[in-house]
Protein backbone atom coordinates (compact mmCIF):
# COMPACT_ATOMS: atom_id res chain seq x y z
CA UNK A 1 0.00 0.00 0.00
CA UNK A 2 2.67 2.58 0.53
CA UNK A 3 4.30 1.37 -2.40
CA UNK A 4 1.32 2.73 -4.22
CA UNK A 5 0.84 6.03 -2.71
CA UNK A 6 4.27 6.81 -3.59
CA UNK A 7 3.92 5.86 -7.37
CA UNK A 8 0.57 7.80 -6.65
CA UNK A 9 2.41 10.76 -5.32
CA UNK A 10 5.35 10.51 -7.71
CA UNK A 11 3.13 10.89 -11.30
CA UNK A 12 1.07 13.53 -9.85
CA UNK A 13 4.19 15.15 -9.34
CA UNK A 14 5.41 14.57 -12.51
CA UNK A 15 1.75 15.66 -14.22
CA UNK A 16 2.20 18.77 -12.26
CA UNK A 17 5.63 19.84 -13.75
CA UNK A 18 4.67 18.99 -17.15
CA UNK A 19 1.35 21.16 -17.14
CA UNK A 20 3.61 24.16 -15.78
CA UNK A 21 6.00 23.71 -18.68
CA UNK A 22 3.50 23.22 -21.18
CA UNK A 23 0.61 25.64 -20.48
CA UNK A 24 1.94 27.93 -23.49
CA UNK A 25 1.83 27.23 -26.96
CA UNK A 26 5.56 28.05 -27.04
CA UNK A 27 8.27 26.96 -24.97
CA UNK A 28 12.22 27.06 -24.83
CA UNK A 29 14.53 25.99 -22.51
CA UNK A 30 18.04 27.70 -21.29
CA UNK A 31 20.59 26.64 -19.15
CA UNK A 32 21.81 29.79 -17.10
CA UNK A 33 24.03 28.40 -14.25
CA UNK A 34 25.55 25.16 -12.61
CA UNK A 35 26.66 24.74 -9.51
CA UNK A 36 28.79 21.91 -7.78
CA UNK A 37 28.28 22.17 -4.08
CA UNK A 38 29.48 20.13 -0.86
CA UNK A 39 29.20 20.54 2.69
CA UNK A 40 30.90 18.84 5.74
CA UNK A 41 29.93 18.85 9.03
CA UNK A 42 32.23 18.52 12.04
CA UNK A 43 30.71 17.99 15.33
CA UNK A 44 33.18 19.21 18.16
CA UNK A 45 32.07 17.38 20.40
CA UNK A 46 30.70 14.25 19.61
CA UNK A 47 27.48 13.13 21.84
CA UNK A 48 27.09 10.10 19.64
CA UNK A 49 26.61 12.11 16.41
CA UNK A 50 30.01 11.60 13.69
CA UNK A 51 30.30 13.84 10.71
CA UNK A 52 27.91 13.92 8.07
CA UNK A 53 28.68 15.23 3.89
CA UNK A 54 26.38 16.75 1.82
CA UNK A 55 27.01 16.90 -2.27
CA UNK A 56 25.13 18.00 -5.14
CA UNK A 57 24.70 19.74 -8.28
CA UNK A 58 22.33 21.87 -9.37
CA UNK A 59 21.30 23.64 -12.77
CA UNK A 60 19.82 27.42 -13.21
CA UNK A 61 17.54 27.12 -16.16
CA UNK A 62 14.83 29.60 -17.54
CA UNK A 63 11.83 28.75 -19.02
CA UNK A 64 10.13 31.48 -20.80
CA UNK A 65 11.42 33.78 -18.33
CA UNK A 66 10.93 31.43 -15.42
CA UNK A 67 13.65 30.06 -13.10
CA UNK A 68 13.86 27.21 -12.91
CA UNK A 69 16.17 24.82 -10.56
CA UNK A 70 16.88 21.31 -11.06
CA UNK A 71 19.34 19.74 -8.41
CA UNK A 72 20.08 16.25 -7.31
CA UNK A 73 21.71 15.82 -3.42
CA UNK A 74 23.30 13.14 -1.67
CA UNK A 75 23.88 12.67 1.84
CA UNK A 76 25.69 10.85 4.58
CA UNK A 77 26.25 10.59 7.89
CA UNK A 78 28.31 8.42 10.35
CA UNK A 79 27.14 7.56 13.50
CA UNK A 80 28.56 5.17 16.18
CA UNK A 81 26.74 1.59 15.13
CA UNK A 82 25.61 2.84 11.60
CA UNK A 83 26.51 4.73 8.63
CA UNK A 84 23.28 6.05 6.40
CA UNK A 85 23.50 7.08 3.04
CA UNK A 86 20.84 8.90 0.60
CA UNK A 87 20.21 11.24 -2.17
CA UNK A 88 16.87 13.52 -3.32
CA UNK A 89 15.84 15.11 -6.92
CA UNK A 90 14.62 18.34 -6.22
CA UNK A 91 13.01 21.04 -8.73
CA UNK A 92 11.79 24.55 -8.00
CA UNK A 93 10.08 27.26 -9.80
CA UNK A 94 10.17 30.61 -8.83
CA UNK A 95 7.31 32.59 -11.38
CA UNK A 96 6.71 36.02 -11.47
CA UNK A 97 3.34 36.97 -10.74
CA UNK A 98 3.45 40.77 -11.09
CA UNK A 99 5.35 43.74 -10.31
CA UNK A 100 5.58 43.02 -6.77
CA UNK A 101 4.77 39.32 -6.40
CA UNK A 102 6.90 35.80 -7.45
CA UNK A 103 6.72 32.52 -5.91
CA UNK A 104 8.77 29.40 -5.17
CA UNK A 105 7.06 26.19 -5.76
CA UNK A 106 9.66 23.29 -5.05
CA UNK A 107 9.07 19.61 -5.45
CA UNK A 108 11.36 16.67 -3.82
CA UNK A 109 11.23 13.04 -4.66
CA UNK A 110 13.86 10.62 -2.54
CA UNK A 111 13.85 6.55 -4.11
CA UNK A 112 12.81 4.40 -1.04
CA UNK A 113 15.22 1.56 -0.30
CA UNK A 114 16.57 2.77 3.20
CA UNK A 115 14.57 1.81 6.35
CA UNK A 116 15.62 4.96 8.03
CA UNK A 117 16.23 7.69 5.12
CA UNK A 118 17.87 11.10 5.61
CA UNK A 119 15.62 12.63 3.41
CA UNK A 120 12.04 12.40 3.24
CA UNK A 121 10.19 10.37 0.37
CA UNK A 122 8.78 13.47 -1.31
CA UNK A 123 8.42 16.85 -0.24
CA UNK A 124 6.41 20.09 -1.31
CA UNK A 125 6.48 23.63 -0.99
CA UNK A 126 4.78 26.47 -2.26
CA UNK A 127 5.80 29.98 -1.01
CA UNK A 128 4.42 33.19 -1.51
CA UNK A 129 6.64 36.89 -2.14
CA UNK A 130 5.82 40.44 -1.78
CA UNK A 131 8.54 42.86 -2.24
CA UNK A 132 6.85 45.97 -2.71
CA UNK A 133 7.99 47.65 0.28
CA UNK A 134 11.26 49.60 -0.12
CA UNK A 135 13.93 46.92 0.50
CA UNK A 136 12.01 44.94 2.20
CA UNK A 137 10.29 41.28 1.58
CA UNK A 138 7.42 39.56 3.12
CA UNK A 139 6.63 35.93 2.56
CA UNK A 140 4.01 33.27 3.34
CA UNK A 141 4.17 29.59 2.67
CA UNK A 142 3.68 25.73 3.59
CA UNK A 143 5.73 22.32 2.94
CA UNK A 144 4.38 19.13 3.07
CA UNK A 145 6.93 16.26 4.04
CA UNK A 146 6.10 12.63 3.62
CA UNK A 147 8.22 10.23 5.47
CA UNK A 148 7.34 6.78 5.97
CA UNK A 149 5.33 6.61 9.18
CA UNK A 150 4.26 10.52 9.22
CA UNK A 151 3.28 13.60 7.02
CA UNK A 152 4.10 16.72 8.65
CA UNK A 153 3.10 19.98 7.81
CA UNK A 154 5.07 23.41 8.26
CA UNK A 155 3.67 26.87 8.07
CA UNK A 156 6.00 29.57 7.34
CA UNK A 157 6.24 33.34 7.10
CA UNK A 158 9.21 35.35 6.54
CA UNK A 159 10.43 38.88 6.62
CA UNK A 160 13.65 40.25 5.12
CA UNK A 161 15.36 43.84 4.19
CA UNK A 162 17.97 43.69 1.92
CA UNK A 163 20.35 46.38 0.69
CA UNK A 164 23.44 46.02 -1.13
CA UNK A 165 25.86 45.53 2.14
CA UNK A 166 23.33 43.97 4.45
CA UNK A 167 20.70 41.50 5.10
CA UNK A 168 18.19 41.13 8.28
CA UNK A 169 16.13 38.05 7.76
CA UNK A 170 13.42 36.89 10.02
CA UNK A 171 11.14 33.91 10.09
CA UNK A 172 8.51 32.40 11.84
CA UNK A 173 7.48 28.52 11.74
CA UNK A 174 4.28 26.93 13.04
CA UNK A 175 4.24 23.42 13.37
CA UNK A 176 0.63 21.73 13.93
CA UNK A 177 1.01 18.07 16.02
CA UNK A 178 -1.70 16.08 17.11
CA UNK A 179 -0.88 17.10 20.58
CA UNK A 180 -0.82 20.72 19.70
CA UNK A 181 1.22 23.59 17.57
CA UNK A 182 4.60 24.31 18.06
CA UNK A 183 5.93 28.12 16.98
CA UNK A 184 9.65 28.57 16.25
CA UNK A 185 11.40 31.11 14.36
CA UNK A 186 14.82 32.64 13.93
CA UNK A 187 16.66 35.74 13.25
CA UNK A 188 19.90 36.33 10.83
CA UNK A 189 21.72 39.22 10.29
CA UNK A 190 24.53 39.43 7.47
CA UNK A 191 26.59 42.75 6.43
CA UNK A 192 29.23 42.16 3.38
CA UNK A 193 32.44 43.60 2.00
CA UNK A 194 32.82 44.04 -1.49
CA UNK A 195 36.46 44.53 -3.12
CA UNK A 196 36.60 44.27 -6.60
CA UNK A 197 35.84 40.84 -7.80
CA UNK A 198 36.25 39.68 -3.80
CA UNK A 199 33.04 39.81 -1.54
CA UNK A 200 33.12 38.82 2.14
CA UNK A 201 30.83 38.74 5.00
CA UNK A 202 30.01 37.85 7.98
CA UNK A 203 26.84 36.80 9.94
CA UNK A 204 25.07 35.93 13.35
CA UNK A 205 22.07 35.04 14.25
CA UNK A 206 19.18 32.57 16.74
CA UNK A 207 16.64 31.13 17.71
CA UNK A 208 14.62 28.16 18.44
CA UNK A 209 13.67 24.93 15.64
CA UNK A 210 10.88 22.60 15.39
CA UNK A 211 12.09 19.95 13.17
CA UNK A 212 8.92 17.68 11.49
CA UNK A 213 11.02 14.60 12.11
CA UNK A 214 10.71 14.69 15.46
CA UNK A 215 7.08 14.58 15.67
CA UNK A 216 7.95 10.88 16.36
CA UNK A 217 9.62 12.05 20.10
CA UNK A 218 8.16 14.29 22.49
CA UNK A 219 11.17 16.96 22.35
CA UNK A 220 10.56 19.36 19.65
CA UNK A 221 10.95 22.77 20.40
CA UNK A 222 14.84 23.13 20.30
CA UNK A 223 17.62 26.24 20.67
CA UNK A 224 19.92 26.89 17.64
CA UNK A 225 22.80 29.70 17.78
CA UNK A 226 25.03 30.51 15.02
CA UNK A 227 27.69 32.62 13.42
CA UNK A 228 28.93 32.58 10.13
CA UNK A 229 31.46 33.63 7.86
CA UNK A 230 31.41 33.97 3.76
CA UNK A 231 33.88 34.56 0.90
CA UNK A 232 32.86 34.57 -3.01
CA UNK A 233 35.41 35.63 -5.92
CA UNK A 234 34.39 36.21 -8.97
CA UNK A 235 37.32 34.24 -11.42
CA UNK A 236 35.67 35.80 -14.22
CA UNK A 237 32.21 36.22 -15.38
CA UNK A 238 31.76 32.78 -15.99
CA UNK A 239 33.61 30.98 -12.76
CA UNK A 240 32.63 32.13 -9.03
CA UNK A 241 33.93 30.12 -5.85
CA UNK A 242 32.03 30.34 -2.41
CA UNK A 243 33.53 29.46 0.74
CA UNK A 244 30.99 29.86 3.97
CA UNK A 245 32.38 28.34 6.89
CA UNK A 246 29.37 28.18 9.20
CA UNK A 247 30.03 27.37 13.69
CA UNK A 248 26.85 26.42 15.51
CA UNK A 249 25.64 25.94 19.01
CA UNK A 250 22.32 23.67 18.67
CA UNK A 251 20.82 21.90 20.97
CA UNK A 252 19.80 18.47 19.79
CA UNK A 253 17.73 17.37 22.67
CA UNK A 254 15.96 18.90 25.13
CA UNK A 255 18.87 20.18 27.59
CA UNK A 256 21.13 18.39 25.10
CA UNK A 257 24.02 21.08 23.44
CA UNK A 258 26.70 20.18 20.47
CA UNK A 259 28.80 22.79 18.74
CA UNK A 260 29.43 22.13 14.92
CA UNK A 261 31.12 23.75 12.20
CA UNK A 262 29.75 23.05 8.86
CA UNK A 263 31.94 24.10 5.94
CA UNK A 264 30.37 24.91 2.31
CA UNK A 265 31.63 24.98 -0.82
CA UNK A 266 29.54 26.21 -3.67
CA UNK A 267 31.31 26.96 -6.98
CA UNK A 268 29.48 28.49 -9.88
CA UNK A 269 29.79 27.75 -13.62
CA UNK A 270 27.61 30.72 -15.28
CA UNK A 271 26.77 30.80 -19.31
CA UNK A 272 25.23 34.35 -19.55
CA UNK A 273 25.57 35.37 -23.08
Amino acid sequence: MHSEQRNVRFYSIIILCIHFLCVHDSFSTSIKSLDLFYNAAIITNRNNFGPYHEAGISSKLSTRETPVIVQLNGQYRSYPDISLTDFQIKGELWPSLGNYFYANVMMAYSPEFMTNPLYPDYQILSEFYYTGINNNELSLGAKVSFYQNSNPLLLTMSWSNNAEEHTLQSRMFCTPFYSGVELSGSILYCHAFIIDKLTLGAGAGGGTASSDILDKYQYRHLMLLNAKLYGKYNFSENITITLIPVYSYEEYFPERFTSKIDIQLIITFGFQK
